[in-house]
C-alpha cells in the first residue's frame, strides 16, 4: 500500500483550527448522507475530550462543519474520568458505535487506559454503553488495554488493541511499553479476558507500539501501527496477515509520496471507499495537525 500526501486538514472556524493543531487519534467513518465523520481527541479545559467534524469525500482536506463535542470525560473515580480519546467508529444495524479509550490518573503512573464503548442512534448524540470498560485490565495488559481498532467480518467482530504492563522513560517522561493484541467477539460487546499477541516492539530500537489500524483488502489483513523509538523518535510500521493473528512486518517504515521532507507522522487510521481509500494521521512537523493521504494499493 502506498500513501499519497494531500495536506493538512483545514477549517474556516478559528476554534476548530486551534483544536486541530493539538488533535490526536484521528479516525473516520462514512455517514448515510455521504459525508465523512472525523473523530479526534483534543485537550480542552485541562482534559482530553472527543470531538467530531464532517468533511466531504471530494475535498477531504477541508472541514465542512465546526468541531463539536462528542463525548466528555466520565464520572470522578471511573476508568475514563480524566480523558477520553476516540479509537474506532463502527456503523452497526442499530446504531453507530464508537469504541474509545478512557484514561484515569493514578498514583505512581501517568495513567491507566482501557476500552470503553459509546453509541448513537442519530450520528450526533452519543451515550456510554456502560460506566465500566468493556475491556478491563489483565496480567498481560495491566496498565493499558486500549486504542482498539474494531471491525466486523462475516458475523465476527475483530479487535486489535494495545496492551502494556510496563513503562519506560523516554526523554524524561514515562511511556507505556505497548504491544498489539487480537481477539474476537460474536456481538462486539462481550470480549475475552485475554487477547492473542500479534506484534511487539523491536528490542534493538523500539520501546513500544501504539495505535493499531487494520483493514481487509486483496485477500489479506493489513495493519499500520505507530512505533515509539528508544531515542524518542517515532514511525509508522506496516504488517500483513492472512488470518489476523500471525503477522509479517515490513522491514521499512511507512513513507508518504509528495510529503514534506521533514514530515513526522504517527497515529494513522484508514477509511476504505468505493473508489479510493483515505488515510488520516497526526503530524508533529513541519506543522502540527491532522493530515490526509490517498491510499494507493499499487
Amino acid at each position: 500500500m502506498r500513501f499519497i500526501y494531500q495536506g493538512l486538514l483545514t477549517a474556516d472556524d478559528p476554534r476548530t483550527r486551534g483544536l486541530l493543531q493539538n488533535a490526536i487519534f484521528p479516525t473516520a467513518t462514512m455517514l448515510e448522507n455521504g459525508s465523512m465523520r472525523l473523530f479526534f481527541g483534543a485537550p480542552d479545559r485541562g482534559r482530553d475530550f472527543i470531538f467530531y467534524l464532517d468533511v466531504h469525500p471530494s475535498r477531504p482536506t477541508h472541514a465542512t462543519t465546526q468541531a463539536v463535542y462528542c463525548l466528555e470525560h466520565g464520572q470522578a473515580g471511573t476508568f475514563d474520568a480524566d480523558s477520553v480519546l476516540p479509537a474506532s467508529p463502527l456503523p452497526c444495524s442499530e446504531s453507530l458505535r464508537l469504541y474509545y479509550s478512557g484514561r484515569q490518573k493514578v498514583v505512581g503512573r501517568p495513567y491507566v487506559e482501557y476500552v470503553g464503548l459509546a453509541h448513537s442512534h442519530d450520528d450526533v448524540h452519543f451515550r456510554r454503553a456502560s460506566h465500566t470498560p468493556i475491556c478491563d485490565r489483565t496480567d498481560q495488559s495491566l496498565f493499558v488495554r486500549g486504542q482498539a481498532c474494531v471491525t466486523e467480518r462475516d458475523g465476527t467482530f475483530h479487535m486489535w488493541y494495545v496492551g502494556a504492563g510496563q513503562w519506560q522513560q523516554v526523554e524524561g517522561r514515562e511511556a507505556p511499553c505497548g504491544r498489539i493484541f487480537h481477539m474476537t467477539s460474536k456481538d462486539g460487546l462481550s470480549w475475552p479476558a485475554q487477547g492473542h499477541l500479534c506484534l511487539g516492539p523491536r528490542k534493538d530500537r523500539e520501546m513500544g507500539l501504539y495505535r493499531p489500524w487494520v483493514i481487509r483488502t486483496q485477500g489479506f489483513w493489513h495493519m499500520w501501527a505507530s512505533a515509539r523509538h528508544l531515542d524518542g523518535a517515532g514511525s509508522i510500521l506496516a504488517a500483513r496477515s492472512r488470518d489476523g493473528t500471525s503477522w509479517e512486518r515490513d522491514e521499512h517504515p511507512v513513507s508518504f509520496v509528495r510529503a514534506p521532507a521533514d514530515l513526522r507522522a504517527d497515529q494513522l487510521s484508514c477509511l476504505q471507499g468505493p473508489q479510493q481509500g483515505l488515510a488520516f494521521f497526526r503530524t508533529t512537523a513541519p506543522q502540527p495537525g491532522i493530515a490526509i493521504a490517498l491510499m494507493d494499493p499499487i
